[in-house]
């Protein structure tokens, strides 16, 4: 039996489909940190963005498999409508949780059958973050806070500006800087504020927690003060609370499961590697959430393939 045959049935919501074509596209977040005078820079890795599906559809009624095809494209379109995610089966991975965000309808006149239409789905990872799923503890926020705002609370204008003459012109930049780690404060408030009683998170902690990490850093970029010999433990314990909101948001994105490593046996797609770990290989997707695979369907001999335990196959 061919490949193509031996795949599962693409469908949306249920729903039943043929196609011409689908593209699965992955990536990674990443920051190059760039140094004056030094050739090349550091990547710094942000983790896996969401998969992106993009499905070409020949809806057309000589199909004789799909007798109610054009049927099943009006449904698909309310459901795009409603903005809710459903599960999408990709045939040569597995199940994963997608929105569909963009469709489109394409007649022709010369097609007097039917017309095309192409449909993109985005992975939907809502589920990951629900306050069950995520195991960080509101005494691991911050080590560093109550510092940061004795120093900043404490600071004058004495030295921190060598360059302004006036002092009230002094005492403005001062302020203005001030503002900068009020609205950080303000966001880690707000952070904080979504603890529940058992110190689980909501949803929002990832997000709120990289907002606060790119405060820091952009505190740390534009303020000028920061410069003097004298701000250097502000700008330590700035640091510091860069470094916790960014593991916070590290950690707000794992489940709580236990993992391990398992180290393919023999070059084979990621559904192989998954059937290899689980004994199913609709599972797949699990395994895409938690590589970074160059080639999702040509995976080495030798990759050590990091898994959810209970995996049967990798013992």
């Amino acid at each position: 039996m061919a490949y193509f045959d031996r795949l599962l049935q693409l469908s949306f919501a249920g729903f039943a489909f043929p196609t011409r074509s689908l593209s699965l596209k992955g990536s990674l977040r990443h920051h190059v940190h760039e140094y004056p005078y030094a050739p090349g820079g550091a990547v710094e890795r942000l983790g896996r963005k969401l998969y992106e599906v993009k499905v070409s559809v020949p809806a057309h009624e000589t199909f004789r498999k799909y007798p109610l095809l054009l049927e099943t494209m009006a449904s698909l379109r309310t459901l795009a409508e409603g903005g809710q995610p459903w599960d999408l089966v990709i045939p040569h991975i597995g199940t994963m949780s997608a929105t569909c965000i963009e469709w489109q309808d394409d007649l022709v006149a010369k097609a007097r059958s039917g017309y095309d239409v192409s449909f993109t789905f985005l992975e939907d990872q809502s589920q990951q973050f629900l306050a069950d799923k995520l195991v960080t503890t509101s005494t691991q926020i911050l080590t560093s806070l109550d510092t940061l705002k004795l120093i900043v609370a404490t600071r004058s204008t004495a030295g921190l500006f060598p360059d302004v003459t006036d002092p009230a012109a002094a005492d403005k930049l001062l302020l203005a800087e001030e503002v900068q780690f009020d609205g950080l404060f303000a966001l880690i408030a707000d952070l904080q504020a979504v603890a529940s009683g058992d110190d689980l998170y909501t949803a929002t902690v990832a997000q709120k927690a990289e907002l606060a990490a790119e405060r820091c850093r952009t505190i740390s970029a534009t303020c000028r003060s920061l410069n003097q010999p004298q701000s250097y433990a502000l700008l330590d314990a700035l640091g510091e609370t860069w470094a916790s909101m960014r593991t916070l948001a590290h950690d707000a994105q794992e489940r709580d499961q236990p993992t391990d490593t398992y180290i393919t046996q023999a070059r084979g797609t990621v559904a192989q590697v998954a059937a290899a770990v689980y004994g199913d290989s609709a599972r797949a997707v699990e395994l895409l959430k938690m590589n970074a695979f160059p080639d999702a369907l040509d995976i080495p001999q030798g990759t050590a393939v990091v898994y959810y335990v209970g995996g049967v196959g990798a013992a």
